[in-house]
């Protein structure tokens, strides 16, 4: 998760409307200039790149703010980034889990640049208690197919079960 802030939200949605408006003016240029649409996709393969990553960097924040994910389970590869997500859905600064946590903004700040890169059992335990997260199931990257697939067969289950 690249946006751990507030601030970080509103700049990029900045530069993401800029960019928008730079590249529909030099597209309607291109145009008249008589550019194929091969040379403008070419003339635009890189800023269209960022103006994507830019575009998902800021939809991820917005579902982080709405809670719109899976709050209980996360597969160990993305467990940093689920903190982080976590802080911002419970409307948390890094200021105030520095707080809760006894520790400087720096050092969160910090630990969420590198999303908590080998945190220690103990240090993610104190991170869930200050964010009162009560259940996390962290599962291994490999097995969170597997158990998609048993959680979509019971939902199918249960519906037919009500069903009939």
């Amino acid at each position: 998760m690249r946006l751990h802030s507030e601030q970080q939200y509103l700049k990029s949605k900045k530069e993401l409307e800029e960019n928008e408006q730079y590249r529909a003016e030099e597209l309607k240029k291109m145009k008249e200039e008589g550019y194929t649409p091969e040379m403008i996709g070419i003339a635009f393969c890189q800023l269209d790149c960022v103006l994507s990553g830019l575009r998902r960097d800021i939809r991820e924040y917005e579902e982080a703010v709405s809670g719109d994910f899976e709050k209980e389970k996360v597969t160990i590869d993305k467990l940093g980034s689920h903190l982080i997500k976590l802080r911002i859905w419970k409307g948390l600064s890094q200021t105030e889990l520095a707080e809760r946590l006894g520790v400087t903004p720096v050092q969160v700040c910090k630990d969420e640049r590198n999303e908590y890169q080998n945190i220690s059992m103990r240090k993610l335990n104190r991170i869930l208690q200050a964010l009162e997260v009560e259940k996390l199931t962290i599962i291994p990257k490999d097995e969170y197919s597997k158990w998609q697939a048993i959680q979509e067969m019971a939902a199918s289950s249960e519906k037919k079960r009500q069903a009939g």
